[in-house]
């Protein structure tokens, strides 16, 4: 079968299999939510501790989730006039987009690692009957955002050797929007 983007790599391909990831846990999620609620019904009392550990693992599903959005050209960009304006601009409108995404991306992850940090220094714990040591879903949630913050960052170094090499196709399928008429 003949690859539709090939300009995917690793990174990218992983981004994917992350975002894949986040969605089996939110699938084990509504199985725990499900469960507990079975359980709380029919025998007055909850094993699962699900309501904690969901918003846990929907934290993660969505750091996760972001650098398949970049990867798929799935954030939210404004395209009412997109399609009519010219060409050059809509590039230069889609670069500002990305560095927009790089620093925003790199931001949210370092202060994800920095609070990460600072509750493994604290030893902080849920305020819960879990008691979960905070830094360890914090983790797994900073690491989805610093995938999120490279993806963002190999895509607008992949998108500026496009531009320079003036194939301005390859570009417009790095981060140009999904509906665009750019080519």
């Amino acid at each position: 079968m003949k690859q539709e983007r090939p300009h995917l790599d690793f990174l990218q391909r992983f981004s994917v299999v992350a975002s894949w990831l986040g969605g089996v846990i939110v699938l084990a999620s509504a199985i725990a939510i499900s469960f507990d609620v079975l359980t709380r019904n029919m025998l007055g009392k909850t094993y699962l501790q699900s309501f904690e550990l969901s918003q846990y693992g929907f934290a993660i599903a969505v750091a996760f989730g972001l650098s398949a959005g970049v990867v798929g050209r799935d954030h939210i960009r404004i395209d009412v006039l997109a399609n009519v304006i010219p060409k050059n601009v809509r590039r230069i409108l889609h670069f500002i987009s990305i560095i927009s995404l790089v620093i925003i991306s790199a931001l949210l992850a370092y202060f994800a690692v920095e609070l990460t940090i600072d509750s493994y220094n604290r030893g902080a714990r849920s305020p819960t009957s879990l008691r979960l040591y905070t830094w360890i879903p914090q983790a797994v949630w900073a690491l989805g955002l610093c995938i999120f913050a490279m993806v963002s960052v190999w895509t607008l170094i992949k998108s500026v050797r496009c531009l320079v090499r003036k194939d301005y196709k390859s570009c417009d399928s790095l981060i140009g929007f999904q509906g665009s008429n750019d080519n």
